[in-house]
Order: structure tokens, then C-alpha cells, then sequence
């Protein structure tokens, strides 16, 4: 059942998330950048936030004396505890760890996790009822709205459909090579500097909750920002910094330097956290209009480089050195810079056979109607 639910809820905030991104940009246009930057730093916020909002929920650890383990008729593994006169059954289920030097051992008591997800759902409920309202309201607006948005800007590149799909392609391979960084990078974190570096695992804690606060203050800032570069200016400029911030990664990895595994932990969060919503922002405003199709196919690029990490990611770890978690992040983040490169120089590349496509059609116009007046002179 838990695993039927949680399917279905991976599949609703798929949805949510592709509304959410898509909405921001059929909005506001070129206008809401800061728009889509504090709607993607709520998200970093809420990862900060729901484990404290979880944690009076789940389940509280016991600590009780106990006299030993024995073994009931029935053979049953039970444990005697002290001053109670009472044999606590073993085999029903019962979460436990023991502590044989004090003579202790310690149950998890009931979860009571379930009023964490009413407090999700009864959240989730509130806010969606105004965007059920609003589209109501406007559903018999859409069409004279979206007419205006077009009229409003046009978008430089081709609108030719051959160019369209190979920017998209390669806009999905960015999208999946940057979230297989981002996720990988957070995740695989602790692990490494437990693993190779021989850190504590409160340690490699401590250092994962500072990534998460560096990229949830930088994409608070990326939401002022994004009114000083143009979206591919900061796509470079945030690309580099992660290329560098990995660089140093592995040099601290390599050299077993802790500051600089700190340092560029920090860069690394910061370096990450605005590139996501900036793709699409600089999609919609210069490449082709972002419709919900294009970000579910984005999302589902994002998603595949985030299920399929962890695969090799873990496999050349163990069977190698946990180096190479280090070693594929740079890789990947290399990758995706030059696929970057690729796409600005391939979308610039229309645009200048656009322009003089139209030069072309306007001089001949201009001769066309040169001839008219000529003519209609005699």
C-alpha cells in the first residue's frame, strides 16, 4: 500500500512541478524571471524546512534496563526487563537496538508520522483552491491571453520544427546531466567523506546541511540576480563555477585537505542552485515558448538523470574508490558545459541565417515596390 501511494504521489507533484514551472512562464514571459527563481527557492526552502516540522512526529527512543535475552518455549527471542517483571516479545515486529555494555536496550516507540502527511495535505488542499478559482475565472481569457504574450515578444530562433526538436534534445540532456549533479552531489555526499576521507558521520552531516543552506541562500539571491545578466550569461558564468568548485573538490579529495572539501562544498551549493530554473527562463525567452509538453519532457529528462546516477555512481565507488564519485561529477558538469556551448552557438547560428533571411526578403520587397512606382510613374 505505502509504496502504491507513493507512486501516486511522485506522479501528482510530477504534475505539479511541470504545472508550476509552466504557469510561471506563460504568465509573466521574460518579465518573470525573479518569478521562477523564488518559486524554485521555495522549494529548497521546504526541503530545509519539513524535517523540522516532521521530527515531534516520528517515532521517540526508549531506553530501558534489561536483565538479558532469553529463549521462550515456543522459541521466541525475548528480553527480561528489569524491575518490571515482564518479558518483552522480540518477534512482533519491534524496533530495537541493544547496548550489552550497560545492559540497556532501546525500542522505538509508535510513529505518529501520520500527522505529518495530514499537515501536507491539509497545506496542500489551501493553496490549490485559489489556482482552481483563478482557472475557472480565466479559462474563457486563455485564448486573447496567450494571443498577447505572443504578440508581445517574439523569440529570435527558427520556429522551423527540425530546429525546435534538436534544441530540445539538447536542452533535455542538459536538464539531465545537471539534476544527475545536483541530486548526486547532495546525496552521495556523507558517503564519500565517510567512506574515503574517514570523517565521522555527524561530521559529513554537519557539512551536508551547509550544501543544502549555501543552495537555498544562493537561489534566494538568484531572484535578484536575474535583473543584472541575461539567462545565458548566468548559465556560463554559474556553469564555471561549478566546473572550478568540483575542480577543487577533487584536489581535497586527492590531497585529503579538509578546508577545500568545505569551501567548495559551500561553492558547489552555490554554483547549483539557480542554473535549474534558469534553463527554462532562457529557453522560454530565446529559444522556442515553453508549453507544458516541453516541461514534462524536461522534467522527465531531469528525473532519469536522477534515477540512473546512482547506479554506476555506486558500483565504480565500491568496486574502485569512492574517488569517483568526485571523478564523474566533474564529468558530467564538463558535459553539460559544452552541450551549453553547443546550444548557444547552434541557436545564434538560426538567428543570423533568420536575419539575413529576412534581409534578403525585405531588399526584395523594396525592389518589388521600386518597380511598381517606376512603372506606375510612365
Amino acid at each position: 500500500m505505502m509504496m502504491a501511494v507513493r507512486f501516486l504521489a511522485g506522479c501528482f507533484l510530477g504534475a505539479f512541478d511541470t504545472g508550476g514551472n509552466t504557469q510561471v512562464v506563460s504568465t509573466w514571459g521574460p518579465e518573470g524571471r525573479h518569478y521562477m527563481q523564488a518559486l524554485n527557492f521555495t522549494y529548497a526552502a521546504g526541503a530545509i524546512i519539513a524535517p523540522f516540522i516532521t521530527e515531534p512526529f516520528l517515532a521517540p527512543k526508549i531506553t530501558i534496563p534489561s536483565e538479558g535475552f532469553n529463549t521462550t518455549a515456543d522459541g521466541k527471542t525475548a528480553v527480561n526487563l528489569t524491575g518490571l517483571n515482564e518479558t518483552l516479545d522480540l518477534d512482533q515486529g519491534i524496533s530495537y537496538s541493544v547496548n550489552s555494555s550497560q545492559h540497556t536496550i532501546e525500542i522505538w516507540a509508535a510513529t505518529r508520522v501520520h500527522y505529518a502527511y495530514i499537515i501536507s495535505m491539509t497545506l496542500g488542499i489551501a493553496f490549490s483552491v485559489p489556482f482552481l478559482i483563478i482557472y475557472l475565472k480565466c479559462r474563457s481569457d486563455s485564448k486573447s491571453s496567450k494571443t498577447f504574450k505572443e504578440e508581445k515578444y517574439r523569440r529570435p530562433v527558427s520556429s522551423s520544427l527540425t530546429v525546435k526538436i534538436v534544441l530540445v534534445i539538447m536542452l533535455m540532456m542538459m536538464f539531465h546531466l545537471y539534476n544527475a549533479v545536483e541530486e548526486t552531489f547532495s546525496s552521495y555526499l556523507m558517503t564519500f567523506c565517510v567512506m574515503y576521507l574517514g570523517w565521522s558521520k555527524s561530521q559529513g552531516s554537519v557539512l551536508t546541511s551547509v550544501y543544502w543552506a549555501a543552495f537555498s541562500t544562493g537561489r534566494f539571491l538568484g531572484i535578484f540576480i536575474v535583473y543584472l545578466l541575461q539567462p545565458v550569461t548566468l548559465l556560463f558564468l554559474y556553469y564555471i563555477a561549478v566546473v572550478i568548485s568540483l575542480i577543487g573538490m577533487v584536489l581535497g579529495g586527492l590531497f585529503f585537505t579538509d578546508i577545500l572539501i568545505w569551501m567548495f562544498s559551500i561553492s558547489s551549493g552555490l554554483a547549483l542552485s539557480i542554473i535549474f530554473p534558469t534553463m527554462f527562463t532562457w529557453a522560454d525567452e530565446s529559444l522556442f515558448p515553453v508549453s507544458g509538453k516541453i516541461t514534462s519532457l524536461f522534467f522527465v529528462a531531469a528525473a532519469s538523470g536522477q534515477m540512473l546516477n546512482p547506479l554506476y555512481f555506486g558500483y565504480l565507488m565500491e568496486t574502485y574508490t569512492p574517488m569517483w564519485y568526485l571523478y564523474l561529477l566533474l564529468s558530467q558538469s564538463v558535459l553539460c558545459f559544452i552541450v551549453l556551448t553547443i546550444v548557444f552557438v547552434f541557436s545564434r547560428k538560426c538567428i543570423n541565417i533568420q536575419k539575413q533571411t529576412i534581409k534578403k526578403v525585405i531588399t526584395a520587397d523594396v525592389h518589388v515596390q521600386e518597380r511598381i512606382f517606376q512603372n506606375s510613374s510612365f
